[in-house]
């Protein structure tokens, strides 16, 4: 079980404003809790709903590229016109499990939640991202792998 660092930011960009999940990966080169901040360490995901708005219900994540670790303490102005961001949340949480396809998370700041299960969905699956947004540019559906994933908040 290793000890991985999280952020929660809701990122300004012009025309689509929303909310990016960003965790440190244990299997991406370098090592978690390393201060370079030009490794592509943190796993990104765009999400569906404000943390206030996490409940027990499933909720569906755009997974974006890897994006540098200095995003875990980056708030204001995004270069080349990509808006900015504003910290909506960070911490540290317990990797009880870490796959390609399924991450179950214990966040240590209880106001997040007491577990995260995320899970990439099928290709085939009607709700990726890809399928169910119909197509409306690079940002709906994603750049990573275009799967869609699913996180549940366990309470």
């Amino acid at each position: 079980m290793q000890c991985l660092r999280y952020v929660i930011l809701r990122h300004l960009m012009p025309g689509f404003p929303h909310v990016d999940l960003m965790i440190e990966d244990p299997h991406a080169t370098g090592r978690p809790g390393s201060t370079d901040p030009d490794a592509p360490m943190l796993k990104t995901w765009r999400l569906a709903h404000m943390p206030s708005h996490w409940n027990d219900r499933p909720m569906m994540l755009t997974p974006l590229p890897d994006h540098r670790r200095a995003y875990l303490r980056r708030t204001g102005p995004i270069t080349s016109g990509k808006g900015s961001v504003q910290r909506l949340g960070q911490g540290s949480a317990l990797a009880y499990l870490w796959t390609p396809s399924r991450i179950f998370l214990e966040p240590l700041a209880q106001s997040h939640g007491s577990q995260w299960e995320l899970r990439r969905l099928p290709a085939s699956d009607p709700l990726t991202p890809s399928n169910h947004e119909g197509g409306t540019g690079r940002h709906m559906r994603g750049r990573a792998g275009g799967r869609g994933w699913q996180m549940r908040v366990i309470s």
